[in-house]
């Protein structure tokens, strides 16, 4: 079991730090959850991957030049993926736009552990990808589609 204030904690950091996405390959779509910080902060990594059981970790360097080391925790195994979407329903995201970002994956886990087929999977992608892009001051967030498990979106102010 997750302690509270970790999982509270935690649904912060990832609302700012964190990016829930798709692999999209030509017959699959998977989805998954990563955190890149700085290498030198790897241990705040480590000790996510510790409390939740879940994920990996890796460091990489896209160009040794002009950026410094990174360190990633990825979460793409799909049981790990369903753990993750159980652990955030439990807390709050602080803003409109990441917790549209999780309910769309959230859907889009469910929805792959349940088998759906591939043109459910990438409806949800696009839906994923499409609440990613940039919102003026004046437009509304995508919302889930009517169909949806998930009660409609409400912008914070």
């Amino acid at each position: 079991m997750v302690d509270r204030d970790f999982l509270n904690w935690f649904a912060g950091f990832a609302a700012g730090e964190g990016c829930f996405y798709t692999h999209r390959e030509p017959r699959i779509t998977r989805p998954a959850f990563q955190i890149n910080l700085r290498d030198d902060d790897i241990e705040i990594l480590r000790r996510v991957r510790k409390e939740l059981n879940i994920g990996t970790i890796s460091r990489h360097c896209v160009n040794k030049e002009v950026s410094n080391p990174q360190a990633r925790w990825q979460v793409c195994r799909l049981t790990d993926c369903q753990k993750l979407v159980g652990l955030l329903r439990q807390v709050s995201f602080y803003g409109a736009r990441k917790e549209a970002d999780f309910r769309i994956w959230a859907e889009l886990v469910e929805a792959k552990a349940a088998g759906a087929g591939r043109g459910t999977l990438r409806a949800l992608a696009r839906q994923l990808s499409e609440v990613k892009e940039y919102i003026g001051e004046n437009q509304q967030l995508p919302l889930p589609n009517q169909n949806s498990k998930h009660p409609q979106l409400r912008l914070i102010s």
